[in-house]
């Protein structure tokens, strides 16, 4: 794993040398892991093999997402390279890269498909593609909720390389694995792509949220930031809280659709620092400077 932050220049993870002699079409596969946070700073991995580069990848991961790299090239020894390096900015030290299960071997006789991507998540359903390992005309999909062990799973025999799941659990995240089936063989699984469904509405009332942290509900909940780096957060004592130093402007944390949908809409009108805990439940003003504090109820 390499932290972004402080960056001084580009880190290097090298392997031993491998000798391939042995492999008729040595491949090497791995998992990569990658978020930015949304702030629009992403850092690179590239992949080398004997100081080539062979692959680079930058941009968010779903999840932790599997690489497959031909490395048929090689016939003797190879030695890998893993660089990390990132835009030299103070600002950029958001996206951490992570991998994991290095393995080189030889490349299977029925490929596995790649790529696999998730798309029009809903309350209860997804749209999963994915592309061909090589030639194969026919997939293997299996999906559960997330962590869930293979085997135990749904499982569809499919003959396109798109498939929309249905059926599914609001707020609820998902693993989804796709296998390459090539007739008389079948390739490795892919996967997991893990996505979560979509937020439903709220139906059973008393409906209570004490924003304790872990708590899923806390997925449904929007943050609209209304000017600086200060806005909503989760604290770890849980509770929704807000603290501002200066600058004027507005702040929204509104809940999860359901019959009303509510708004807390703080505005600045002075210089102070604040803390709401417990959503309008109490305040604690450290400096006792205006506020104004505007509950709405909206009809959905």
């Amino acid at each position: 794993m390499v932290d972004a932050s402080g960056y001084t220049g580009d880190a290097t993870l090298t392997s031993p040398i491998i000798d391939v002699s042995s492999l008729t079409s040595p491949e090497l596969t791995f998992y990569l892991i990658s978020d930015d946070e949304g702030n629009g700073y992403s850092s690179t991995l590239t992949v080398t093999a004997n100081g080539d580069t062979v692959v680079t990848y930058s941009g968010n991961t779903s999840g932790w997402e599997q690489k497959i790299i031909d490395l048929s090239a090689y016939t003797t020894t190879v030695q890998l390279g893993f660089i990390f390096s990132e835009v030299s900015d103070g600002n950029a030290y958001f996206d951490d890269i992570a991998i994991d299960d290095v393995s080189v071997h030889e490349t299977p006789s029925c490929t596995a498909p790649t790529g696999i991507v998730s798309s029009n998540i809903l309350v209860d359903g997804a749209d999963i593609n994915w592309t061909a390992g090589a030639t194969e005309s026919a997939w293997n999909l299996e999906y559960g909720a997330s962590g869930y062990t293979q085997g135990t799973g749904s499982d569809i025999a499919l003959t396109a390389t798109n498939y929309s799941i249905t059926g599914l659990l609001s707020n609820t995240t998902y693993d989804v694995y796709v296998q390459a089936d090539c007739g008389g063989d079948q390739s490795p699984w892919s996967g997991p792509h893990s996505f979560t469904t979509a937020c439903g509405s709220i139906t059973t009332f008393p409906h209570n949220e004490d924003f304790t942290s872990g708590n899923t509900s806390l997925n449904c909940w929007e943050v609209v930031n209304g000017g600086d780096a200060n806005t909503w957060i989760f604290s770890t004592n849980g509770e929704a809280a807000i603290q501002y130093s200066s600058t004027a402007h507005d702040d929204y944390l509104i809940s999860q659709n359901g019959i009303f949908k509510l708004v807390l809409l703080i505005e600045l009108l002075l210089k102070q620092e604040m803390q709401i805990w417990k959503l309008a439940e109490q305040f604690d003003l450290f400096y006792p400077h205006q506020v104004h504090l505007q509950l709405t109820l909206q009809r959905q």
